[in-house]
């Protein structure tokens, strides 16, 4: 069981600074958390949430009693909801947000919530939040919003700007981490996907979507839950203009480890339509027999044919009689943004449309 604990700073009916759409803004719990960043950057914030959800999931009170100590010291409303187990970070959000009851916390006129994601090792900017709702109030058809993410270290170099993967389930780092950010991406709008971090989505559409499939790992969790956002019509889009500082190894948007390769694989193989999924599995399986292929070639011995490492001399005889020129790249192996199925084109803002 989780304990749900008010803060002395919050009212039992809070009004939304807009007036219809709360944003509530998830903070998860570390040892390692930026507390004294986090809250001065919440405080200073241009459009402050509406409340501030404390999540303790690591079994040390110590962090999140200081957090609210200083939430309430910056007159932040706030709630700490602590879990009877250490788990993950997609698992807490879930579980938090689930036992949270909205209509006990706001208004009875407000709308429909928002949740804004800030795990440990990232610190929001004081105009993110509003430049993400600004990107979410576009188009009706936006579900999830994500932020540009840059090096805490050096914020002039680029970690991340949305999760983009080919068809076969291969992740593109567009950026590369550490990429100067000379404004070179900020033309981009909708992706496919984007990281925990620092994303703002709808807590109707996180309900319906249930949430992350625990079966895949950090960021190939965050690519089913936006593939499978898509296929329900609803838009996913990055934000330029909000950008998040954040460590290492925060925010992944690419494959760097052969697990996180496999389950972006995978995900790519349970979300695509049943008829391709023979045709994805032999494509997979010939590109990564090329790209082994590759390797071995950009090892070999200068001066020494690569026929001239294989024991066999039947092996030497195929590869030495190999055509030489590499045929180009297929489009399935091109990134992609697949169109969602039934996407709303119509552009109207959210808030003429009442």
């Amino acid at each position: 069981m989780a304990a749900v604990i008010d803060s002395p700073t919050h009212p039992q009916h809070l009004v939304p600074a807009d007036g219809l759409t709360p944003v509530i803004a998830l903070v998860l719990t570390a040892a390692d958390l930026q507390i004294d960043l986090v809250v001065q950057s919440l405080a200073s914030s241009s459009r402050r949430p509406d409340l501030v959800l404390v999540i303790e999931r690591t079994g040390d009170r110590a962090p999140a009693r200081e957090l609210m100590a200083a939430l309430s010291d910056a007159d932040l409303p706030s709630r700490l909801h602590e879990l009877s187990r250490p788990v993950g970070l997609r698992e807490a959000v879930v579980l938090a947000v689930t036992q949270l009851d909205l209509a006990d916390v706001f208004d009875a006129r407000a709308g429909g919530a928002l949740f804004w994601l800030i795990p440990p090792g990232t610190v929001p900017q004081p105009d993110t939040l509003r430049l993400l709702l600004d990107d979410w109030r576009r188009s009706p058809s936006v579900g999830m919003v994500g932020p540009k993410h840059v090096s805490a270290e050096d914020p002039t170099r680029l970690r991340s700007l949305g999760i983009h993967p080919t068809r076969a389930g291969r992740l593109v780092a567009m950026p590369a981490p550490g990429t100067p950010d000379q404004g070179q991406y900020d033309t981009t709008t909708d992706v496919l996907a984007v990281p925990l971090g620092g994303l703002l989505i709808e807590a109707e559409l996180l309900e319906e979507l249930r949430g992350w499939d625990g079966a895949f790992v950090d960021v190939a969790a965050d690519l089913d839950l936006g593939w499978r956002a898509q296929r329900l019509g609803r838009r996913v889009v990055v934000s330029p203009r909000a950008r998040m500082l954040t460590r290492p190894g925060i925010a992944i948007a690419t494959a760097d480890t052969a697990l996180r390769r496999r389950s972006a694989r995978m995900v790519a193989l349970t979300r695509v339509s049943g008829w391709a999924v023979i045709p994805l599995m032999v494509w997979m399986a010939v590109t990564s027999v090329v790209g082994a292929v590759g390797l071995l070639l950009a090892k070999r011995p200068p001066g020494r044919p690569l026929a001239g490492l294989m024991p066999d001399p039947r092996l030497k005889a195929m590869l030495e009689m190999a055509p030489k020129d590499i045929p180009a790249p297929s489009r399935m192996d091109q990134p992609q943004v697949f169109p969602a199925e039934g996407v709303r084109r119509k552009e109207t803002d959210r808030d003429s449309t009442g």
